[in-house]
């Protein structure tokens, strides 16, 4: 019985059926005990979960809204469309064209990114503020030349102070933990201004994926006096800002949507 199932299936792949072995859905004829032609199937052969079109092994699928029970590891993409099984977890769309959950990832949490001012008394753990600076120091960097230092401030005092002196910091706003980007004048005199910066939205979007909250706020270069005795730091380094982090007051916070069509030109003005 299992090997008539199995050439039931087989001759309607061969076919382009995808009925179930004992019943032809709408549009599917019957010939025998084979549905011999398809053109539209109402439900699935045994093994596919929610697939309509789909058989079990089947990759070509004609609309595939679930995963077909295939050997293969994970996806692939098969004339414009992205067939997967169920290694490969829950597909999401990435504007008009499925693709890749890693990207789709990536996307989501740049596109969703808010600044975050106010924070809960939960401090981030050790292992959150590594994970915050490995991010950083993961930006790009002209020439390699790698111009960053980063001070780590969780002392309360210290914390306080800075909320002091730097109101608009908002680390006088709950934030257990702030982070101050330097750039080393030593390293790099011309484009350290640009290598922390991308360090900073580094840290920033490494914050928002890890569930913590974090805002950029300036320091360079008008307010480098203000902070450089707090920390006592040296002539050779310059702020760029200060990134109170913690955990949202505030968990529905949503971003601005800041895509104007306006802003582009194309090839040149």
């Amino acid at each position: 019985m299992k090997k008539l199932f199995v050439a039931v299936l087989a001759i309607g792949l061969l076919s382009g059926c995808c009925c179930k072995s004992d019943k032809c859905g709408d549009g599917c004829q019957k010939d025998g005990k084979s549905c011999v032609k398809c053109e539209k199937c109402e439900g699935c052969a045994e093994g596919c979960d929610k697939c309509p079109g789909c058989v079990e092994g089947c990759d070509k699928c004609a609309k595939c809204e679930g995963c077909s029970k295939s050997e293969k590891p994970c996806c692939k993409k098969e004339q414009g469309r992205c067939h997967k099984d169920k290694a490969c977890g829950e597909k999401k769309e990435c504007g008009k064209d499925k693709c890749e959950k890693k990207a789709c990832a990536v996307l989501e949490n740049i596109m969703t990114r808010v600044s975050v001012r106010q924070f809960t008394e939960q401090k981030p753990s050790e292992e959150q503020i590594q994970m915050l600076l490995k991010a950083a120091m993961a930006a790009p960097t002209g020439r390699n030349l790698q111009p960053w230092k980063f001070i780590v401030v969780d002392d309360k005092e210290l914390l306080k102070s800075i909320g002091e002196q730097l109101p608009y910091s908002n680390v006088a706003n709950g934030a257990q933990v702030c982070i101050v980007p330097c750039g080393d004048v030593t390293v790099s005199q011309d484009m350290w201004v640009e290598d922390v910066s991308a360090a900073t939205e580094n840290i920033l979007l490494a914050a928002h994926a890890m569930g913590l909250g974090a805002v950029w706020t300036a320091v360079h270069p008008f307010r480098t006096d203000v902070l450089r005795p707090i920390l006592n730091i040296p002539e050779n380094l310059i702020p760029l800002c200060v990134i109170p982090v913690g955990y949202p007051a505030d968990a529905n916070l949503q971003p601005k949507d800041k895509f104007k069509p306006e802003n582009i030109q194309r090839n040149a003005f």
